[in-house]
């Protein structure tokens, strides 16, 4: 199936721009992050408005519809002069409290950063994995990552994730179909271990990085290593946690 992102435009007041950016942008960063889009400020003003700034949303229709909404409301908050925080600085300095743990399936990340909105891959894009860190982490402290793939791939890509930080597991590849072979059974294992393991007081947040949500396999009344499960385990039955996928 192909994969459709649209644009849309939304006016920001440029007196509201460098609050609404953030220290750093890291509002714009936390915006992105938590609505699912890509959000982009026009570099010049909105040429017959000179004192408004254009924004542009990109993503799926679905996610775009809520996002434009969400962000109009956070425009209204950021403009109020009720309340000294607005909404995305209220959550930035919970942010500041929480500790998260990544845990990274290499090949569902890697091929998605290489599709196009006509549903093709550009082959020759490759992941930023210090960029994608820093987006998954925001102001938030940075613990435990995993990264799990499958063999061959050379000594090199996965030399690239080590020096971020990440713990490189990885599991052999169908030598008939070229399928990967329990990838997605071992990061489920690594990350429900973790989070079962004394972390230390606090909140928590276990980001996991995938495109699957499969059930695929599973026998009918029971609960499989899968993904769906993992994120239903831990939001219902281990405190001081909370997951972003």
């Amino acid at each position: 199936s192909l994969r459709v992102e649209l644009t849309e435009q939304i006016l920001v007041p440029e007196t509201l721009l460098a609050r609404f950016m953030g220290p750093e942008g890291v509002h714009l960063q936390f915006l992105r992050r938590s609505l699912g889009v890509e959000i982009l400020v026009e570099p010049q003003p909105a040429s017959d408005l000179r004192a408004l700034r254009a924004l542009r949303l990109c993503g799926p229709p679905d996610v775009l519809e809520h996002a434009r909404s969400a962000l109009e409301n956070h425009l209204i908050s950021f403009s109020s002069t009720q309340q000294p925080f607005a909404e995305v600085e209220q959550s930035i300095l919970q942010e500041r409290s929480q500790t998260v743990h990544v845990f990274v399936d290499n090949s569902n990340i890697c091929i998605g950063c290489q599709l196009l909105p006509n549903g093709f891959r550009d082959f020759q894009q490759r992941i930023s994995i210090r960029g994608f860190t820093s987006m998954v982490q925001g102001v938030r402290k940075l613990s435990r990552r995993v990264v799990m793939g499958s063999r061959p791939s050379s000594q090199r890509f996965w030399a690239a994730w080590k020096r971020e930080g990440y713990e490189v597991c990885t599991a052999h590849r169908d030598p008939r179909t070229n399928r990967e072979e329990f990838v997605d059974g071992r990061l489920v294992g690594e990350a429900l271990m973790h989070v079962l393991q004394p972390v230390g007081s606090g909140s928590h947040v276990l980001v996991l990085a995938t495109g699957d949500g499969n059930l695929e396999g599973q026998a009918p009344n029971t609960a499989g290593a899968n993904f769906q499960n993992l994120v239903r385990t831990i939001a219902s039955r281990v405190e001081g946690w909370t997951v972003e996928v």
